[in-house]
């Protein structure tokens, strides 16, 4: 089947550190090794569907997302580290397309990379993202918590640490949509320059000082 053999000649090039089971929806089972640093754990991998393939042909780093959450692509969750330790110790050789791989932090391009993930739209977040529109990790305090209610635990967590008086300036680097900013500045009275290459995180955040009343603060 050529699914396979796409599969060997992509590992077999890919490969020139590390060690790695492939176990196919055929039920057979295949050992790949590196010619450099062999002595890696074994990452385990099961392609449940040929189609798992093809889709990682045409979007690999969305394919390999997708597989993983609807089972077609088995991989322990304990070996998680180990399969982007590989994708990193390996990018040279890669013949993923460009998604996985490495690209340099060019000043002129950074507005672009930002705009690439962002530019869809606040709604389009709000589809996923609990109220307050942060995405980054929450903090659960009991196992009732909603998401909206761990992240807001998060923010106060994080303001109560930085010990925060009326008066003070915070620089949030890398505020997106303008939460914690807006927090601080209702709490505690701060002054807030948010930074974000991101013009609709922008739009988002300034629309939200104003509609807390502290536009004159954030």
């Amino acid at each position: 089947m050529f699914e396979k053999r796409i599969v060997h000649k992509a590992i077999g090039t890919l490969l020139q550190r590390g060690r790695v089971e492939v176990t196919y929806w055929d039920g057979s089972v295949y050992h790949y090794t590196g010619h450099k640093d062999q002595n890696w754990p074994e990452l385990k991998v099961e392609i449940c569907s040929p189609s798992v393939v093809r889709r990682l042909v045409a979007n690999a780093s969305l394919a390999v997302g997708e597989g993983f959450t609807d089972g077609r692509l088995v991989i322990d969750e304990d070996q998680l580290p180990l399969l982007f330790e590989l994708l990193a110790a390996n990018q040279s050789s890669s013949p993923i397309p460009q998604p996985f791989k490495y690209r340099r932090n060019r000043h002129r391009k950074q507005q672009g990379y930002i705009e690439s993930h962002y530019s869809v739209g606040n709604d389009y977040y709000a589809l996923f993202l609990d109220p307050t529109l942060t995405y980054s990790c929450a903090y659960f305090v009991d196992e009732a918590d909603t998401l909206e209610r761990a992240q807001q635990q998060k923010i106060d967590m994080l303001l109560r640490k930085l010990r925060l008086q009326q008066g003070m300036t915070l620089l949030d680097i890398g505020c997106g949509w303008g939460h914690l900013a807006v927090a601080a500045a209702k709490q505690y009275g701060a002054k807030v320059l948010g930074v974000t290459l991101s013009s609709e995180q922008l739009k988002g955040a300034r629309s939200l000082a104003e509609r807390e009343g502290v536009s004159h603060l954030v």
